[in-house]
């Protein structure tokens, strides 16, 4: 899949929205959950960078097909959120693509293979791109309807 960058990205950029927004719910896609960040510094007198506990978070995914779907979990090698008081203003997660994980296949040669095709130029190309970088550049709370 020659897209599959610009599918990662969107769906990515997903996850920054849902997070971004707060609105507490799962979203479809992708969902980060990060679990009690570590205050790392503050830039300023309001501002805060806050580390991305990558041992207790990850960022989940689902992908469908005709026919099916799969859902699993990409490990996060680093991140920090940047707070301005209460207001997420930005941050900064990088995703080793290598870690991609399936999750609904019991079946270990399934997965595997599975696995390997997410990871091959097909899809996430990952011995060429074995992190994928995603930037905070800007937030806004989503009020509800």
């Amino acid at each position: 899949m020659k897209n599959a960058g610009a599918l990662f990205a969107c769906l990515c950029a997903s996850l920054l929205l849902t997070t971004a927004c707060g609105s507490g719910e799962s979203g479809s896609v992708v969902v980060l959950k990060a679990v009690e960040p570590q205050k790392v510094e503050s830039t300023s007198q309001t501002t805060t960078l806050y580390q991305i506990d990558t041992v207790n978070s990850v960022i989940t995914w689902e992908g469908s097909k005709p026919g099916g779907q799969h859902d699993g979990v990409f490990l996060l090698a680093n991140g920090y959120f940047e707070v301005d008081g209460q207001s997420l203003i930005g941050g900064r997660f990088t995703v080793n693509m290598n870690k991609l994980q399936d999750k609904d296949l019991s079946d270990q040669d399934s997965r595997e293979k599975l696995e390997h095709h997410l990871k091959s130029a097909d899809f996430f190309n990952v011995d060429t791109f074995p992190y994928a970088e995603f930037v905070i550049t800007k937030a806004s709370v989503k009020k509800k309807n």
